[in-house]
């Protein structure tokens, strides 16, 4: 027997009257929508508006598309693309801003076409609230970052006082408490190549710990992967060669920094369990059309045709009580779908292991990659620098290294103090620490920016977890990580007053 359908059943049940058709959809679960090829969405259930925040007439008037977190717009664009060219089946996952309460939320789209006759009459698409199990996941990796974290902190701690070490032998030695003949030029290279060192450990803390889920939601793969090196060579112990083939330099991927972090770590954890302590892993990235792949390869004791097959699973572990959640490629697998990329895992037994990740190139370079390239600093021609920190040090040190390169500085230590010199001179430039005693450097920069619009700022910050979002380049805001060379900040300060010189 034929399955009646839909419109049929309920028809039967309340004759003409539409009133239980909507009503049924308006009770479901999940939010449903029907886009017209040329009218676009024609019908939302509750659901869906409940969901985004927002009335008919918002959502309509394309306020569902506002909502969207500026981290995955370009990933979505090329992917709505993908669909109207090829009407084949849209699942994403995305993040936006609920119009009523501001929260951030996890949502999951599904579209397929409606076609008729080979037709396309339009688009129904089902939209799924994955937030709270968003929120589980990001507890359990929180717990799985932690557990690798512990397994380094050991080396991480060596390192670091050999760092610190290698820093006071040079300050002994600037300080004529050694004999040796050193120039002062030969140790402050040293001690400055040592703080670069340091800083990158920082960083590879960060990653792990997911403090960076906030930054700009693309890479450079390769040369992360570069940065990653050392930390995942202890990881797997120095019994086993880490081999790496980085082979599409300034190729752009749609994941964060601390995401791939993840996703190197957590193949190279797996990597190393499978073997026994001894062998060759080989990191390789290479290019595969439009799309670019990531591997990496054991000579461990691989898997079969079932462990394959389940190895994606969360809580699915081989390994033995206490040493691992389960959840290691779970997560690998959550970040690559995210990323509308695919993992595959070829392996069997005996044999070793190759899990290989297949990920879309994104064409636009985060800025950050793009100011490492940019041209020499530019030099000061008088400009006035309003410096606001409460690190008597920093603001110091700073100050005399942006006075040597030919800018006027004045400094403050605290919001308070730095209205006080706006009002007296509006600088050409201001620089400011994010956390200030008596305020927020971000609120701060807004406030006078408010009052003197073609005022362009630098925030500094010490915290991973400060978004990207603070920086706005329409308003020449732009955010540096502490801790940073004088050289990258007169590259930043030059780039800044370039801008708005070009654009005042």
């Amino acid at each position: 027997m034929e399955r009646p359908s839909l419109h049929k059943a309920l028809l039967e049940l309340e004759g003409e009257s539409s009133t239980l058709f909507d009503s049924v959809f308006d009770l479901a679960p999940v939010g449903i929508y029907v886009d017209h090829p040329t009218r676009g969405c024609i019908f939302a259930n509750r659901t869906l508006l409940d969901l985004w925040g927002l009335s008919w007439t918002e959502f309509r008037e394309f306020g569902w598309a506002s909502r969207i977190h500026p981290g995955d717009v370009e990933r979505l664009q090329e992917a709505v693309k993908r669909y109207e060219h090829e009407l084949g089946v849209y699942d994403e996952t995305y993040r936006i801003t609920r119009g009523d309460t501001g929260e951030l939320a996890w949502i999951r789209a599904q579209v397929r076409p409606i076609q008729n006759e080979g037709k396309h009459l339009g688009s129904i698409g089902v939209v799924l609230d994955e937030t709270a199990a968003r929120k589980l996941d990001a507890h359990f990796a929180q717990k799985q970052s932690l557990e690798v974290v512990g397994l380094v902190a050991g080396r991480i701690a060596h390192d670091f006082n050999n760092l610190l070490a290698v820093i006071l032998a040079s300050v002994d030695l600037m300080e004529g408490e050694s004999e040796a003949r050193v120039s002062q030029a030969e140790l402050l290279t040293e001690m400055r190549h040592t703080v670069q060192h340091g800083t990158q450990i920082t960083r590879q803390l960060m990653a792990l710990s997911g403090q960076e889920d906030s930054e700009a939601a693309s890479c450079v793969i390769d040369e992360e992967l570069n940065l990653l090196y050392p930390l995942l060579q202890r990881i797997v112990g120095e019994g086993i060669n880490l081999h790496a083939s980085l082979e599409t330099p300034g190729r752009v991927i749609g994941v964060t920094k601390s995401q791939l972090g993840r996703i190197a770590v957590n193949l190279a954890v797996n990597a190393r369990d499978a073997m026994d302590g001894r062998g060759n892993i080989q990191i390789k990235t290479r290019e595969s059309g439009s799309n670019l792949t990531l591997s990496v390869t054991d000579e461990g004791c691989g898997m079969d045709e079932d462990t394959i097959n389940r190895a994606l699973e969360p809580l699915f572990t081989t390994k033995g009580p206490g040493r691992g959640t389960g959840l290691g490629l779970s997560i690998v697998a959550e970040i690559v779908d995210l990323a509308s990329g695919k993992i595959s895992i070829f392996s069997k037994p005996d044999s070793g292991t190759a899990m290989t990740i297949e990920l879309p190139v994104v064409s636009q370079v985060p800025q950050e990659y793009e100011r490492r390239t940019s041209m020499p600093p530019r030099g000061g021609k008088g400009e006035r620098i309003l410096l606001v920190d409460d690190n008597d040090a920093l603001r110091q040190s700073i100050g005399i290294g942006l006075a040597m390169s030919g800018y006027q500085v004045v400094t403050a230590n605290d919001v308070q103090a730095a209205r006080r010199e706006v009002d007296t001179s509006v600088p050409a430039l201001l620089i400011t620490d994010v956390l200030l005693p008596d305020g927020n450097g971000a609120s701060l920069t807004e406030e006078l920016q408010r009052k003197h619009p073609h005022l362009p700022a630098i925030l500094m910050t010490g915290f991973a977890g400060d978004s990207p979002s603070l920086a706005d380049e329409r308003q020449h805001v732009s955010l540096m990580y502490k801790p940073f060379s004088m050289q990258d900040l007169r590259e930043e300060i030059g780039r800044l007053l370039e801008a708005f010189s070009k654009t005042s």
